[in-house]
């Protein structure tokens, strides 16, 4: 009789264990994204991008929250942690965009969670959520300059004519590179050709100097 409790006790155990492994596991899948929002739909590199997610389910034992995103029509991926914020109970994300991020239509394809206890990753199904988060990266062309010391290399052939200031709207400026097709003196009337290219802007206005008399005149 002994030996018949022992046994039906050990078939109860057993029965219990995989009953319990089903519970958590269907506990953790029940996890369902309600929203996923971002700051701004067109950003540039230097701007700051803003992912927030809202997850419903028990999260307790959820420990990162990752979102895949994808240059549209390129097998170009990248890959974003997210963090629990307890404080607006919000999984968030905050950055910078920068040169690594190419211009075009980023979408997110596959959002994953991983657990706590271990290295398993759950990835969930896709939801007609997942094209809020998606956000448009633009390549700006031109800049206000904020570093004034161009490099200007001077080429000149004339001694009387001298490049005085470069004044650019564009960005990249790194040097300019000009000629005179005449050399001082000349009568007076006739014509010279300067001709200035600045390299890596195509919005430049060039300023130069004449000297007569001993006296610098801007052009």
């Amino acid at each position: 009789m002994k030996r018949k409790f022992v046994l039906v006790f050990l078939l109860i155990v057993m029965i219990m264990v995989p009953v319990t492994m089903v519970e958590a596991s269907d506990e953790s899948s029940q996890l369902e994204i309600l929203s996923l929002e971002t700051n701004n739909k067109q950003l540039s590199e230097g701007d700051t991008f803003v992912l927030q997610a809202d997850i419903s389910g028990d999260i307790s034992k959820v420990d990162k929250l990752i979102v895949k995103y994808r240059l549209k029509d390129t097998d170009k991926v990248k890959e974003l942690e997210l963090n629990y914020n307890d404080k607006n109970e919000l999984w968030e994300l905050n950055f910078q965009i920068n040169e690594d991020w190419e211009e075009g239509l980023w979408e997110i394809y596959e959002v994953s969670y991983f657990f706590k206890e271990d290295a398993n990753y759950k990835t969930l199904e896709w939801q007609e959520c997942y094209t809020n988060g998606k956000f448009t990266v633009n390549k700006v062309k031109d800049k206000k300059i904020t570093d004034q010391s161009i490099n200007i290399v001077n080429k000149e052939k004339s001694k009387e004519v001298k490049l005085a200031n470069v004044n650019t709207t564009g960005d990249y400026v790194k040097e300019v590179d000009w000629t005179s097709d005449k050399r001082s003196p000349q009568d007076l009337g006739s014509s010279i050709k300067i001709t200035a290219n600045a390299k890596g802007s195509d919005n430049v206005l060039y300023c130069f100097q004449i000297r007569k008399d001993g006296v610098w005149t801007t052009l």
